[in-house]
């Protein structure tokens, strides 16, 4: 497993932790369906991109940890931002 493929495991399930439904369009298009190669592409890229954002955080709270910061800053969520 290379480091691409370990960020898409990440993202993949950071993504069913939040969101545990399959998309619906995965069933909607058939196997032979060229725009269903192209929504699963869409999808990897997703994940991985996910993935390397969880990544990321860890390795920031890491780094954090290690100059001996304990907290964590507030992060405001934009859905109930005012």
């Amino acid at each position: 497993m290379n480091r691409d493929d370990f960020a898409i495991a990440v993202g993949e399930a950071a993504r069913d932790a939040v969101w545990s439904t399959p998309h619906q369009l995965t069933y909607q298009l058939a196997e032979d369906d060229p725009r269903r190669e192209q929504y699963l592409r869409d999808l990897r890229d997703y994940r991985l991109s996910v993935g390397r954002q969880v990544l990321a955080a860890i390795e920031n709270l890491r780094a954090r940890q290690q100059d001996g910061v304990t907290t964590v800053p507030f992060v405001q969520r934009m859905d109930t931002a005012s």
